[in-house]
């Protein structure tokens, strides 16, 4: 006497993990189509999505969200969301890598920096000088300012001001500076370590 035995060919069930979507299922079956959603929409925020590492298109449907469709492969996946406030000011300054500073007043004194902060509240500040057209012929040694700003890519751009004027170092006319010198001179004596 044959006994057949029959064994059912059952799929093997999977997990999809993803915090913070709704209508996830506890297990899918290989071949089982997945649809969960991300409700949470705020405004002012870009939403990137991932299945399993790669970057995913999410459709929008008004009524769910953002929603996520796929097949079930043949194991576990990952579907997770990352977000950016799209209202957040890129930094202006991102390609400048170094700023350094040359204090040549009655001695000779140099400070540098590297640090993102730093950079930034220099080049505001900077940015805020107020530099007239009127030229000057005054030349004053023993109080100079040098600043030296590298960009990504080697690039260089200096700024020299003598006293309380901008000089163009190509052309050496000087220029009176009406504002925010006093200003700048405070944020990069920072850079100067006093001994």
């Amino acid at each position: 006497m044959v006994m057949l035995s029959v064994f059912g060919c059952e799929s093997k069930s999977y997990k999809v993990k993803a915090e913070g979507f709704e209508n996830v299922k506890k297990s899918y079956k290989e071949g089982e189509k997945v649809k969960i959603n991300f409700p949470y929409i705020a405004t002012d925020t870009d939403y990137y999505f991932y299945v399993d590492g790669a970057k995913y298109n999410a459709k929008y449907e008004n009524d769910k969200g953002y929603v996520i469709e796929f097949v079930m492969p043949e194991h576990d996946v990952e579907v997770r969301v990352d977000s950016k406030n799209s209202m957040e000011m890129l930094d202006p300054y991102q390609d400048i890598v170094k700023i350094t500073y040359q204090r040549m007043w009655e001695s000779m004194e140099t400070g540098e920096t590297e640090d993102r902060n730093m950079i930034s509240q220099i080049m505001w500040t900077l940015n805020r000088v107020v530099i007239s057209d009127k030229e000057n012929d005054i030349s004053v040694d023993d109080y100079g300012d040098l600043i030296i700003i590298e960009y990504e890519g080697g690039f260089e751009k200096t700024y020299y001001f003598e006293e309380n004027y901008y000089v163009d170092r190509e052309t050496n006319k000087h220029y009176e500076v009406t504002s925010g010198l006093k200003e700048l001179r405070n944020v990069l004596s920072v850079l100067i370590k006093e001994d």
